[in-house]
C-alpha cells in the first residue's frame, strides 16, 4: 500500500515535513500540498492547520496516519488528565510555542502530546527548554488547545485565537481573491446551498470533479455571483493562470485567479452540473444549471463552453427570477422614452426592436413589457432560444 511504501522509504524520515509525508502516502495530492504551502508562505501558520482549514484532510486522519507511520501513541487528553506537577515542568508559554501539552513524567522523561511530532526541530527545541528527555505522543490540534483552556486556564479569547489567527486576511491586500483565501469563502458559501445536478461524477487531472474542494469552489463561485448581483460569470484559461471574472452593470471585473492545474476539474464539474459532455473539449456546448436557495428561490445559469488557445472558456449567464424587476416604471426610463414605449406596447400589432450591448437590460426590458401585458384575458406566446424566465 501507499502507507507501507512511505514507511519503508522513511527509515530516517524524522526530518521530512508532515506535508511531504502525507503526499507520499496518498493522503493529499501534490496540488493540495502546493496550495497549502503557498498559503503558509503568505500568512504563516502550521501546515497541518492550513490543510485542515482548506478542507484537504481530516484531523483524525492526520493523527491516525502519524500514529501508524512512526508508531506514535495517539492520545485523547481529556481521557488522560495530566498530573499537576507536569504543568510546571512545561509552562504554557513554551507549550503553545510548539503546540505541545505535558501528560505525565515517566522516570526521568516527560511524556508530551504534539500535533506535529514529525517536526524534529520543534521536538529538539522543546526538549532543550524543559531540560529532560521527551516521550512524544500525537494528538489533534483541537484536543491540545482545549487542554490549554482546561488545565492552563487560558481565556476564551486566547483559546479562540488558535482557530482564527491562521490564515487571517490582510486588510491591506489587493481585494482580488486568490484560491487559498477562497477555500474558506467557498466552504461558507456552499453551506445550505442545494444544487440540482447529476450524481455521476467523473474526471479531472490532479483534482477530479468529484473532489469536495472543487465542488465547494464551484458552489462558492456561483453563490458569490448571485449575492453580488452580477449578470455573467466568465471562467477563462490563460497561459499561466485560470481567471474568474464577473460582469456587473455591463462591465467585467476580475474576481479571482485560480491555479491552472484545476482547470479541467473545474470545467468538468460545471459540465456535469449543466449536463454537458465532459469528454468533448473541441466544440462549443450549451447547457443549464439550476440551484435552489432555500425553499422558495431558484436561480438558473445558462452555460456556454467555447474552445480557446489555452483550454475551454466557460460563460455562465445568471437568470435570477427572484431579482428580476419587471415593473416598467422602475427601469429608469426618461419620461419621454417611457411614454414612447407605452404607446408602442399598447398598439394591437407591430414590431418593437430592443437593442444594446451585453448586460444592458434588453431581456429585462422585454420581460417587463410582457409582464405589463400579462392578464387573464390575454394569451401570450413567445419564441425564445433558450427560454430565460417563465411567468405564471
Amino acid at each position: 500500500s501507499n502507507l507501507r511504501s512511505t514507511v519503508k522509504d522513511q527509515s530516517g524520515a524524522g526530518k521530512i515535513k508532515i506535508g511531504e509525508l502525507l503526499r507520499k502516502a496518498g493522503q493529499i495530492s501534490s496540488y493540495q500540498l502546493d496550495e497549502a504551502l503557498a498559503a503558509q508562505k503568505k500568512s504563516g501558520g502550521r501546515l497541518s492547520s492550513i490543510l485542515l482549514r482548506l478542507g484537504h484532510i481530516e484531523e483524525s486522519t492526520i493523527v491516525s496516519f502519524l500514529s501508524r507511520l512512526h508508531n506514535y501513541q495517539s492520545v485523547v487528553i481529556s481521557r488522560e488528565p495530566p498530573k499537576p506537577e507536569v504543568l510546571k515542568i512545561l509552562p504554557y508559554e513554551i507549550a503553545k510555542k510548539y503546540l505541545a501539552f505535558p501528560l505525565r513524567q515517566i522516570g526521568k522523561s516527560l511524556q508530551v502530546a504534539m500535533a506535529e511530532p514529525t517536526d524534529t526541530g520543534a521536538v529538539e527545541s522543546l526538549q532543550a527548554a524543559v531540560k529532560m528527555p521527551l516521550t512524544v505522543c500525537v494528538s489533534t490540534e483541537k484536543d491540545i488547545v482545549d487542554a490549554y483552556k482546561a488545565y492552563y486556564k487560558i481565556s476564551d479569547e486566547e483559546h479562540q485565537s488558535f482557530f482564527t489567527s491562521v490564515g487571517a486576511e490582510d486588510k491591506d491586500e489587493e481585494p482580488v481573491t486568490q484560491i487559498d483565501d477562497f477555500g474558506t469563502l467557498a466552504s461558507e458559501a456552499a453551506d445550505g446551498m442545494e444544487i440540482a445536478s447529476l450524481e455521476d461524477e467523473t474526471g479531472g487531472d490532479q483534482y477530479s470533479a468529484s473532489d469536495a474542494p472543487i465542488i465547494k469552489l464551484v458552489n462558492g463561485i456561483l453563490l458569490k455571483a448571485v449575492n453580488d448581483g452580477v449578470s455573467d460569470i466568465h471562467i477563462e484559461p490563460y497561459e499561466k493562470t485560470l481567471q474568474v471574472r464577473y460582469r456587473m452593470d455591463g462591465s467585467l471585473y476580475k474576481s479571482m485567479n485560480l491555479p491552472l492545474s484545476i482547470k479541467n476539474a473545474l470545467n468538468s464539474r460545471i459540465k456535469i452540473m449543466s449536463q454537458l459532455d465532459i469528454t468533448e473539449r473541441r466544440v462549443p456546448q450549451d447547457g443549464r444549471i439550476r440551484i435552489k436557495l432555500g425553499r422558495n428561490r431558484a436561480v438558473d445559469f445558462r452555460v456556454s463552453s467555447l474552445p480557446t488557445l489555452f483550454g475551454e472558456s466557460i460563460v455562465l449567464r445568471i437568470l435570477d427570477k427572484g431579482s428580476l424587476n419587471v415593473d416598467l416604471t422602475k427601469l429608469g426610463f426618461e419620461k419621454e422614452t417611457f411614454a414612447t414605449l407605452q404607446r408602442c406596447i399598447e398598439r394591437p400589432q407591430g414590431l418593437l426592436l430592443v437593442t444594446g450591448p451585453t448586460g444592458s437590460g434588453k431581456t429585462v426590458t422585454l420581460y417587463s413589457v410582457l409582464n405589463s401585458l400579462n392578464s387573464e384575458d390575454t394569451k401570450i406566446l413567445t419564441a425564445e432560444d433558450p427560454v430565460e424566465f417563465n411567468f405564471k
